[in-house]
């Protein structure tokens, strides 16, 4: 069985491991939830779903994961400020594998894009995510 968070720990290794990332958006990427004292724009790391891919004798063979890596930028950058950095998670990422020590991505594969503001307390928040399927051991 893999480890529940061997998926988002290989793509948090990956994204602060690559140089031009770190150029953008220096060490600011997060699992879950940005912090609320970080500066902006920043990443976050979200686990979405999921499920498991079984053997007719109900065993479990891997794990098919989404996980979502979502820009955020306040007020002013827009997401003419996110979309760079999501393009380098892109080439980064996508049709990646690799091994961590909980375990193994077999594959990696973009999914989805999603793209929306939100408002709170007056700020205008932009958020610009890519969506990978995972699949690990």
């Amino acid at each position: 069985m893999t480890n529940l968070l061997t998926a988002e720990g290989w793509i948090v290794g990956l994204i602060k491991a690559d140089s031009a990332l770190h150029g953008l958006i220096a060490d600011r990427v997060y699992l879950g939830v940005g912090a609320q004292t970080a500066a902006y724009p920043f990443l976050v790391v979200q686990h979405m779903d999921t499920r498991p891919v079984l053997t007719n004798g109900a065993s479990v063979i891997l794990w098919n994961e989404l996980i979502m890596v979502k820009g955020v930028d306040k007020e002013g950058g827009g997401y003419g400020t996110l979309e760079p950095i999501l393009s380098r998670v892109r080439a980064v990422l996508h049709a990646e594998s690799g091994t961590t020590l909980n375990g193994t991505v077999v594959s990696c594969v973009e999914e989805r894009t999603v793209r929306y503001p939100e408002v709170s307390e007056g700020v205008t928040y932009r958020h610009l995510g890519l969506a990978f399927r995972i699949q690990t051991q």
